[in-house]
């Protein structure tokens, strides 16, 4: 296998190793058809796409979620997939990377 041409893709986040065959060790080709009903799926999920809220990596957010961090005040981090986002929260005076629904996060007004 060609390691300049599918090293790329092969760090990419998600993918995790390709489906290979054969003596050459190469990539399976995905059949057209399979393609088009991943296609087809994938459009009639888009109506499920919730809107996340735009925040940068640094800003200060504030944790909307009902129970223990209600109302604190955290540092977003990035976003981590399936509408979630990493933030840093300090507890007892340490730094603690929380796994939250990006739906209970605001930006902290100034």
């Amino acid at each position: 296998m060609d390691n300049e041409r599918w090293q790329p893709i092969q760090y990419t986040t998600g993918v995790s190793k390709f489906i290979r065959f054969g003596k050459d060790n190469y990539p399976t080709k995905i059949p057209d058809k399979f393609i088009a009903q991943v296609r087809d799926l994938e459009k009639a999920l888009s109506d499920r796409l919730v809107n996340v809220p735009a925040l940068q990596q640094g800003e200060e957010v504030v944790i909307l979620e009902e129970g223990l961090f209600y109302g604190k005040t955290s540092i977003f981090q990035n976003y981590d997939g399936n509408n979630r986002a990493l933030v840093m929260l300090e507890i007892l005076k340490q730094e603690v990377m929380l796994n939250v629904s990006a739906d209970y996060l605001e930006k902290k007004a100034a």
